[in-house]
């Protein structure tokens, strides 16, 4: 995020559940067209390695107005 995102400030989340591990990233940075093809594997590649852990991944952004992505990703059962 902060290598293509020119922002200025950056926050980062951790939260363990009983069922799951959420994790949310947000910065101010300039922001992007998520329903646009974006080049490269980094977006991509964060995508497919939680849904092979079953989880999902929701990215919140819009061109001047920073970035969210979020992820929940269930934990085994014990």
């Amino acid at each position: 995020m902060l290598r293509h995102a020119a922002a200025t400030c950056f926050d980062a989340q951790l939260d363990f559940a009983r069922d799951a591990l959420r994790l949310e990233f947000h910065d101010d940075g300039r922001g992007f067209d998520p329903s646009r093809r974006n080049d490269g594997f980094g977006l991509l590649g964060m995508r497919e390695r939680v849904q092979r852990m079953g989880g999902q991944l929701a990215i919140d952004s819009a061109p001047g107005a920073g970035s969210t992505i979020r992820l929940n990703v269930p934990l085994p059962a014990a």
